[in-house]
């Protein structure tokens, strides 16, 4: 049947979505509707529409969430359509979700260090957003792309000027923090400690201190925390070892010596052995029977040969001691092989 000019045909799913007119469809469509399909999620018409001043903050929001969705796999055509130019004015938005996509989005651009560096000013006003009076997804969205560029770039002047470094004590020492927040804040802050301008407000937080005394039977905080407990105790002068022994991470680390893991048995001796570098230290670990007697049985028995060394370096430290040596016995190489009626199953923990 032939058609006239005044019989448009309009498929009835069209005709449910838009308002039909003369103008051409391609001025009708809803550019965000994603069962419209990719075509219409182009980057840079998106792009577009986030660098576009006329643009409503909803409009915009939802350009961010389409970009956030197709961006990954895709973020060499972002770069090269500007994109860093069209999301780093959004970073002085209020506290909300164009604030949040555009974190996102942002931490999805960056892969190497010149992206890292084009945000490089933008340090201090991201801290900001992991301040704890800000919500949750945002302080975690801050907080990964802080890490992801301190990851690029290594402790860089903005991570260490003004009072950025005890912004970011302060958000990690928040008791409204939680774990997922806990685990991008001690991932930047194991990068930063060894600078003294980080480390010194960090070591002097005592809030800080038992929020990661707290995190370490967290076995999905576990290794972060203690990592970033071994480099707050290599400090040259001992004030993060003794700041460490000041809040009794002894008391969690114990237990650890026993867990099956090796990689983790291996971290808390590791970090037993800074704490007992100072005397202090030394004599704590040495009234701690239970993990002096842990110690001379993974020296001498586990079945991973690294355990057995690690251990017994730790011995020996604590042995400089004359109380010390009491304590902790006989050392044995930790090359001796292990009786077979001695050594535990492979992956489990050594013997009790």
């Amino acid at each position: 049947m032939s058609r006239t000019p005044s019989a448009h045909w309009v498929p009835d799913t069209l005709r449910r979505r838009v308002p039909y007119t003369d103008k051409p469809f391609a001025e009708q469509h809803d550019p965000y509707e994603i069962s419209l399909g990719l075509g219409h999620r182009e980057i840079s018409h998106l792009l577009e529409i986030i660098y576009d001043q006329q643009a409503t903050r909803i409009d915009k929001t939802k350009a961010l969430r389409l970009l956030n969705d197709i961006l990954p796999g895709r973020e060499a055509e972002a770069i090269q359509l500007h994109a860093f130019d069209a999301l780093r004015p959004l970073l002085l938005q209020q506290n909300n979700g164009l604030l949040l996509h555009t974190l996102i989005a942002l931490n999805t651009l960056i892969s190497t260090m010149y992206d890292a560096e084009q945000l490089s000013s933008d340090i201090p006003r991201i801290v900001d957003v992991v301040h704890p009076d800000n919500e949750i997804p945002l302080r975690i969205a801050a907080a990964a792309l802080l890490r992801h560029i301190a990851e690029l770039l290594g402790p860089i002047d903005p991570f260490i000027e003004g009072d950025v470094p005890i912004k970011l004590v302060v958000a990690a020492a928040s008791k409204y923090s939680t774990p997922p927040l806990l685990a991008e804040l001690f991932h930047l802050l194991s990068r930063l400690t060894n600078m003294q301008k980080v480390r010194v407000p960090l070591i002097e937080n005592q809030d800080l201190l038992q929020v990661i005394v707290k995190s370490i039977p967290n076995p999905d905080l576990q290794m972060i925390t203690i990592n970033l407990a071994e480099n707050i105790a290599m400090d040259s002068g001992h004030n993060g070892k003794l700041a460490l022994l000041n809040v009794d991470i002894l008391d969690e680390l114990g237990p650890l010596l026993n867990s099956p893991k090796i990689s983790v048995r291996i971290a808390t001796i590791a970090l037993i052995t800074l704490l007992a570098v100072p005397k202090e230290g030394k004599e704590r670990i040495a009234m701690e029977r239970t993990i002096a007697d842990t110690l001379k049985k993974i020296s001498e028995s586990d079945a991973d040969l690294e355990c057995r060394r690690a251990a017994y370096k730790c011995r020996v430290i604590v042995a400089e001691l004359p109380f010390g040596k009491v304590i902790v016995g006989d050392v044995v190489d930790p090359s001796k092989p292990v009786r077979k009626d001695e050594a535990p199953p492979e992956g489990e923990a050594p013997p009790q």
